[in-house]
């Protein structure tokens, strides 16, 4: 407790912290079903602002309860307008492929839509047409209206 009352006492105890619960974090990432998937459509896939959506279509609770150690958790990150991460729980999800084909419209919509749901305050897309953007707010207006200024402070 003493470090802590200096300031280079108080940051190595910070550091030591954050390298305690980044080990933690790094395991249970490690122990995610990982795979890609693979755009190949004509459509590209977006990012945003927020590109790691966390979602959990088993447990769906309200954004602040999200979190990859939940039963049933997804993390989809975009990696490019073509590449997918995705990391599922293995507990509850069993990937028969590392690799799986995005072939249909509506598969890229549902990537896009996690990036549109999960943002602050822009999408990122290599073409300037966000007219499915807009239908997304305009079906889910509360995606437009939160307040992440203070959503990591406790």
């Amino acid at each position: 407790m003493e470090a802590g009352t200096t300031e280079e006492g108080a940051k190595q105890w910070q550091a030591q912290l954050t390298a305690n619960a980044l080990e933690g974090f790094a395991d249970l990432l490690y122990r995610m079903n990982w795979f890609l998937f693979v755009n190949k459509t004509e459509y590209p896939l977006w990012a945003s602002d927020h590109p790691i959506a966390i979602f959990n279509p088993v447990n769906p609770e309200p954004d602040p309860e999200r979190g990859i150690e939940r039963p049933g958790s997804k993390v989809h990150v975009p990696l490019s307008t073509d590449l997918v991460l995705a990391l599922y729980d293995p507990g509850r999800y069993f990937v028969k492929s590392k690799r799986e084909e995005l072939t249909e419209k509506e598969h890229v919509d549902f990537q896009n839509k996690l990036q549109v749901e999960h943002c602050h305050r822009q999408v990122y897309s290599p073409i300037k047409d966000f007219e499915y953007a807009r239908e997304v707010i305009q079906e889910n207006p509360e995606y437009a209206e939160l307040d992440y200024s203070d959503r990591f402070i406790h």
